[in-house]
């Protein structure tokens, strides 16, 4: 009797009885782990494709697990003469775009450099670093201090601008490996010389260069840290 008199009040009540059915039939795809929205885990998948038709048409890749993505995850200085397909670029682009920013400013560039004469010429300015000309693409990651210094004034030039690059490579260096591809993290470049080849603009750096390919050789794991040398608790 009771049941029957709740429901009743459910029922006279269309617009809660609307949030209710709306509530228990996403709850189940939830309850799964996966996006009630579309077919893709949320953990292992990828952002949705955008609204760009072509990208909605991208196959959507298989991926390994977190865990297994930063684990296993190495530096890659030597590539399979394989190339880097568009839309492997378009998953890694869209990983990049989810990274968090400061303010969320997105206070970056990523400039995707494929030609083989644009690559030499970016070998050359990251001091002769032949795995960039060798790799079939490079990611080139610029801080755009102008979008974060609007908020932060001189905190965003000087610091927030260069984390929002950093971490946005950070993102398409472990999306490329969850894809199967490897990569190898470079900072030791001429900014001038970097900045030259990609055009960036004035008061633009570039803050790391990716190089991408399929790995010819998987290296091994090197050696770590002790954990008291790294992690600390209340203090150092």
């Amino acid at each position: 009797m009771i049941v029957q008199e709740a429901r009743l009040r459910v029922m006279q009540r269309p617009f809660l009885f609307l949030f209710l059915s709306v509530a228990i039939i996403t709850s189940f795809p939830l309850r799964q782990g996966l996006n009630p929205w579309g077919n893709t885990p949320w953990l292992h998948g990828v952002p949705p494709a955008p609204s760009n038709k072509a990208q909605q048409h991208m196959e959507e890749p298989v991926h390994p697990s977190f865990w297994n993505v930063i684990e296993n995850r190495r530096s890659i200085r030597s590539f399979a003469p394989q190339p880097v397909t568009d839309d492997q670029i378009q998953h890694i682009l869209r990983a990049i775009k989810t990274c968090p920013t400061a303010g969320d400013l997105q206070a970056y560039k990523v400039v995707v450099v494929r030609d083989p004469q644009n690559r030499q010429r970016l070998a050359s300015a990251c001091l002769g670093q032949q795995q960039v000309a060798n790799a079939p693409v490079a990611l080139v990651f610029v801080k755009v201090p102008s979008r974060s210094s609007a908020r932060y004034q001189s905190r965003g030039t000087d610091l927030y601008a260069g984390q929002d690059a950093t971490i946005a490579a950070t993102y398409g260096m472990l999306a490329a490996h969850a894809l199967g591809l490897g990569t190898c993290w470079i900072g030791a470049f001429t900014d001038a010389a970097v900045a030259q080849v990609v055009g960036c603009r004035a008061g633009e750096a570039p803050v790391a260069v990716l190089p991408i390919g399929v790995p010819a050789k998987q290296p091994r794991p090197t050696p770590r840290l002790d954990d008291t040398q790294l992690f600390f608790s209340e203090s150092l």
